[in-house]
Formats: C-alpha cells, sequence, structure tokens
C-alpha cells in the first residue's frame, strides 16, 4: 500500500529549502517514515544540514520537487513540514485524507508531540 508523503526542510537561519515527494513509507505511525531514518541528522539541526538531508532523501529514493507549487500538486495523503531552527528539529504533520495536523518537536529521546492536535 502506497503512503504518499511530501516532506519539506526549512532552515530559518540560512532560508535554505528542500522538498522531496516520497511515494511509500510516509506513514505517520512509523515516526514519520523518512524522517526516522535521517533523525540522527535532524538531531544535530545544524544549519549547514539541508544539503545533507538532501543528499539522504535521494539515497532513500525520494524525488526532488522544484517549490511549493509543484509540491501541492503532488498525489500525497501526508505533508511533513519539518523546521530546522536554533539547534531544534520540529515537525508539522498534515493528513490530507482525514483533515489533522499535529506538531512534534525531535528530543534525544525522540519524537515528542508539542502541542496538542488541530483538527
Amino acid at each position: 500500500m502506497a503512503t504518499r508523503a511530501v516532506y519539506k526542510f526549512y532552515n530559518r537561519a540560512t532560508n535554505d529549502s528542500a522538498i522531496f515527494y516520497k511515494h511509500h513509507d510516509g506513514y505517520p505511525n512509523g515516526w514519520f517514515g523518512a524522517l526516522e531514518r535521517i533523525r540522527s541528522v535532524l538531531a544535530l539541526a545544524n544549519f549547514d544540514s539541508i544539503t545533507l538531508i538532501h543528499d539522504l532523501m535521494l539515497v532513500l529514493e525520494a524525488e526532488p520537487l522544484k517549490n511549493d507549487l509543484e509540491a501541492d500538486r503532488a498525489d500525497q495523503q501526508h505533508f511533513y513540514n519539518v523546521h530546522l531552527d536554533d539547534g531544534q528539529a520540529t515537525v508539522t504533520h498534515y493528513d490530507r485524507q482525514i483533515g489533522t495536523k499535529h506538531h512534534y518537536i525531535l528530543t534525544p529521546d525522540g519524537w515528542k508531540q508539542r502541542w496538542m492536535a488541530d483538527v
């Protein structure tokens, strides 16, 4: 079963971003699919990490997208908006099929819900 997802990475300090589409493995029950596989890089929240994240997503067979418009047109169920800010990684997960939004922060123990879900 395909769990289609778009991942957008944004670094506020450098204003760099990268957007990817992944046709499978985007389910949130697997702690955000591809995000879990690159968690160690996200934990660093290094201000130069967008290039490394780009390369890792390509290894995970994600397709790079050119911009937000192309991301909006992608066939997706899940959208992950990942912010790298002040040495911290946060994620807003949108489930487009059921219409929910959840916010998470990456801690040394893994992903923790940041505040209550928006419905």
